[in-house]
């Protein structure tokens, strides 16, 4: 790349990493920590786009201060991606980590990141030998920057943990909805990396590194079409979304549960709506806590909610509901009042055409229950 082009790439780059940086919300589109992880990544990734354009600026230039900035400026270069990888490796496990997690699994998956750590350790340690000893690089008399034989390991340090997030949350991961949000994110990164370990003479990594940012927050905002304000799950639209129901024919046991809450509009009535609100908030949390990878959540409609299982387990979605109405009763001590659902399940048959043929019967067997129980007792299932 000539200097006209690294410049129009690095400017372009910080104008499209200080938009997001000052419209996007990425603290509503995500966990807080999540959003915050993705900020720093914003910050690192237009320090090292300031620096490459700086130090290509700057080479070639007689005069000790342009050496002095060329030289350091570089050195800096082979130090910012240990921070973009820092904060990729933070917000992959923020993103990974989930409610349904045992201490067991925690502790693996930070024991997971730290080992991760080892090699961009070893990167540092090289940017700092840099300063006493030409290892990566060298500055020529004519201050000409030159790659030395190891200056490739920072990028293939950046292709490892391209890869190995790629590897820990795609393919290993169990969130149908967040894997494609990740997949936009690494998929201009792992080209951009490629291509400069392909092509000497050439940036690419870091404006990779800002389109993956910005198509990973068109990701974030699109989910947003298929989320529930009020409660964080997912929504109707979701439920009657292509993704979910292109479900029905890839799995063989397919299970819903429709839950709704008893005396809700009581609940608005006599504490008033905001009570109403923090009702359903409370009945979302606890299904979420009681969830695990093989269930989806929805909020369906008003204090309508739906979980769809994958589980080959028999009996999971009378379990399921157990816990829930014991967490309820946890969460409600206290309370001015009591937070009872009523449920329904029903499980795929070979007569089914699509996932609305389960809904019916689960929603069905819901209205049997409120008909013929008392609130909250119980759980029916039609298979």
């Amino acid at each position: 790349m000539n200097l006209t082009q690294i410049v129009i790439s690095d400017a372009i780059s910080m104008y499209l990493l200080l938009v997001l940086l000052l419209e996007a919300r990425f603290e509503v589109l995500m966990d807080e920590k999540e959003g915050g992880e993705i900020r720093y990544l914003i910050y690192a990734t237009m320090l090292s786009s300031g620096l490459d354009l700086l130090v290509s600026l700057v080479d070639g230039r007689p005069g000790r201060i342009f050496r002095l900035v060329n030289y350091y400026g570089n050195n800096l270069l082979y130090i910012t991606p240990v921070l973009i990888i820092w904060h990729w490796l933070k917000f992959i496990r923020f993103l990974r980590r989930d409610l349904y997690e045992t201490e067991e699994e925690a502790v693996r998956r930070i024991g997971i990141m730290s080992i991760l750590q080892i090699p961009s350790a070893m990167m540092l340690g090289l940017a700092l030998l840099q300063v006493f000893y030409p290892v990566l690089f060298m500055v020529d008399e004519n201050n000409v920057y030159h790659r030395l034989p190891m200056s490739w390991y920072a990028v293939l340090n950046m292709l490892f943990y391209v890869a190995a997030g790629f590897i820990y949350f795609y393919i290993l991961g169990k969130d149908r909805f967040r894997k494609k949000k990740v997949l936009f994110f690494l998929a201009p990164i792992i080209g951009g990396t490629f291509l400069q370990f392909l092509v000497p003479g050439i940036s690419t990594i870091y404006s990779s590194v800002t389109v993956g940012l910005v198509c990973f927050y068109i990701s974030c905002n699109n989910e947003l079409m298929f989320k529930d304000w009020l409660t964080g799950l997912l929504n109707r639209t979701c439920y009657l979304s292509g993704e979910t129901q292109g479900l029905f024919p890839k799995y063989r046991r397919i299970g819903m549960l429709m839950m709704d809450l008893d005396d809700f509009k009581g609940v608005n009535d006599r504490h008033g709506h905001a009570e109403g609100d923090r009702a359903l908030q409370i009945l979302a949390g606890a299904l979420k806590k009681e969830a695990d990878w093989r269930d989806l959540v929805f909020r369906l409609a008003g204090d309508e909610f739906l979980v769809i299982t994958f589980s080959e387990e028999e009996g999971y979605l009378e379990r399921f509901q157990a816990k829930v109405r014991e967490r309820l009763a946890n969460v409600c001590s206290g309370m001015p009042y009591q937070i009872r659902v009523t449920g329904g399940a029903a499980w795929k048959e070979e007569a089914d055409r699509g996932m609305d043929s389960i809904l019916k019967r689960a929603d069905a067997a819901m209205y049997r229950v409120k008909a013929g129980k008392k609130a909250g007792e119980g759980i029916q299932a039609h298979t």
